[in-house]
């Protein structure tokens, strides 16, 4: 089971590899009227050693527009961290997202959820963003996320797809117009 679970794991994380070219957005009517655009789990880190466990993380960028109003808009990151095995889960208490122009950004929460997906333990945040912020998303290609549990200090290196959320974040754009 555990070797079956690695292996879809592991799938997901090279499928936006595979599917680069393509915009995968889900829009969804939310129960106050709002019109949500949901791109993809993109993987952003996976560990090597899968004997001892898996750890991976996924971030996926959403925005919600409320009515039809363009200019209504709540941009949003949400991360997600799985762990099984002995591989410490962390907490996305805070993620660091560096450009390779050398721009930062910094977001933080306490808001975690936890939950349990098939023996894999999983620890998610949301973390609300500036438009100025989704716009440096849209313009600028990621070199490095960071990943802090605040909590007991463990930190992830993420280094994604240079390109992946810079796509994504144009993408929800062009759905959202």
């Amino acid at each position: 089971m555990k070797k079956l679970l690695s292996v879809i794991i592991l799938i997901s994380c090279f499928m936006p590899i595979l599917s680069k070219a393509q915009c995968r957005i889900s829009k969804e009517a939310l129960d106050n009227g709002a019109q949500s655009y949901d791109g993809e789990n993109i993987c952003i880190y996976k560990n090597e050693d899968l004997e001892n466990g898996i750890q991976a993380a996924y971030l996926q960028m959403i925005v919600i527009q409320k009515g039809n109003n363009s200019s209504l808009l709540q941009f949003v990151v949400h991360i997600s961290v799985y762990s099984s095995g002995s591989k410490q889960l962390i907490s996305p208490n805070s993620v660091q997202f560096k450009f390779a122009d050398g721009q930062k950004l910094e977001f933080s929460t306490e808001n975690i959820l936890t939950d349990l997906k098939k023996g894999v333990k999983v620890r998610e945040a949301i973390f609300p963003i500036k438009m100025n912020d989704f716009k440096m998303f849209q313009a600028t290609n990621l070199s490095a996320i960071k990943i802090t549990d605040n909590k007991t200090n463990d930190i992830l290196i993420c280094i994604p797809d240079k390109d992946a959320v810079s796509k994504q974040s144009n993408c929800i754009a062009e759905a959202v117009n």
